[in-house]
């Protein structure tokens, strides 16, 4: 009877109660059958000795459910691998910590409100918890979802200007987008006194910018400037791009950074693309979005997604549908955008920022939940 009851439990363990967060769930089967096997032994010993053709068979029948458990384990991994944590009514029900830049005007700058602060906030108020911000870069955003560091525990989710693309997607689970932006490379228009032989553009590391800089460098290194080089951050391009005595003429951003971290540098587009607004001295007030089925701008869309560990589709859907309802909603994107980025930015050309929904997980070449 025992050894039933434990193959049945190994049974229902492996291949139906997979989502189970009962890790010792696992070792009931064998426990139950060793405890069974080991009882009988030593109630027959009592009576008279067991034969080894006895404990032989015993042995074999013990065997049978720790074999099967083994079966199921190799299947369907244990719930405590792979699907303990993947739960939204648990993930929402603490406080979370969610990374932000926490250095962007606009976006978030010193705890102070912005447009990502204000989507965390929203998240949070739909799910009647709290969050707390913790400093992410372009550098450690993916380090501080899968481990943190030496002073800093992991954080529970990215919101901070993070582009969707196939790379990400192998890495964390990502949903929305939220906002829609371009890359590019800009030109600061102050600086078109500066020879094309030592002119230079700044590409911040580990960033979209990278394949905008390099792009540009594959049409124009030569002609327009002289190198590119790189920097941690994309602030800290910026820094060097604002600085009138620099030969920083050129820097690899997304527009709504750019725009954000000072509005008053005028700018023209590198690659001499035509905004969807300018002023009359021809500097870009709103670039507006890339055309689609132009193959050299097919990476200037920017997508920006809220990033969580890998392998959690169900939360990634929860939050799928989080976005959606800020997208909509009265006091989600339309508050947000208007009370931190239309300031820098001005009002939209036909409100393009906002992708008025969030790809369905799963969705192929979206890059969401996958």
């Amino acid at each position: 009877m025992a050894i039933t009851v434990s193959l049945g439990l190994a049974g229902y363990i492996s291949f139906v109660d997979r989502d189970t967060t009962a890790t010792l769930a696992w070792l009931v089967p064998a426990v139950t059958a060793i405890a069974a096997v080991v009882a009988t032994i030593l109630s027959r010993r009592a009576a008279a000795p067991p034969s080894r053709r006895y404990i032989v068979v015993e042995t074999c029948f013990l065997l049978i459910p720790v074999l099967a458990m083994a079966g199921g384990v190799l299947v369907h991994p244990p719930p405590y691998h792979q699907f303990s944590d993947d739960d939204p009514d648990k993930f929402f029900s603490r406080k979370l910590r969610i990374g932000i830049t926490g250095s962007l005007n606009g976006w978030s700058r010193n705890g102070s409100r912005g447009f990502d602060d204000q989507l965390a906030s929203f998240i949070a108020r739909h799910k009647k918890t709290d969050w707390t911000p913790v400093h992410v870069d372009g550098k450690n955003k993916i380090t501080m979802l899968d481990e943190g560091t030496a002073d800093t525990p992991p954080v529970d989710l990215i919101i901070a200007t993070f582009t969707m693309n196939a790379d990400r997607a192998g890495k964390v689970d990502m949903a929305g987008p939220y906002y829609i932006d371009t890359t590019g490379v800009w030109k600061n228009s102050t600086k078109s006194g500066v020879s094309p032989k030592i002119a230079r553009v700044c590409q911040a590391k580990n960033t979209t910018g990278v394949g905008a800089a390099g792009q540009f460098s594959r049409q124009f290194l030569g002609e327009k400037f002289a190198g590119v080089y790189e920097r941690e951050t994309t602030l800290e391009c910026l820094h060097d791009f604002q600085q009138s005595n620099s030969d920083t003429v050129y820097v690899a951003s997304d527009w709504s950074i750019l725009r954000t971290f000072n509005s008053n540098i005028p700018v023209t587009d590198g690659n001499d693309y035509p905004p969807a607004k300018k002023d009359a001295q021809g500097n870009v007030l709103d670039p507006g979005p890339p055309p689609s089925g132009v193959k050299l701008r097919a990476d200037d869309r920017q997508e920006y997604g809220i990033a969580i560990k890998n392998g959690h589709p169900k939360i990634c859907a929860a939050l799928t549908d989080l976005i959606n309802q800020f997208l909509s909603a009265n006091d989600g994107f339309g508050d947000a955008y208007g009370e931190n980025l239309q300031p820098f930015l001005g009002p939209a050309i036909h409100d393009w920022h906002n992708p008025q929904r969030a790809h369905d997980p799963g969705t192929p070449s979206t890059h969401a939940c996958t």
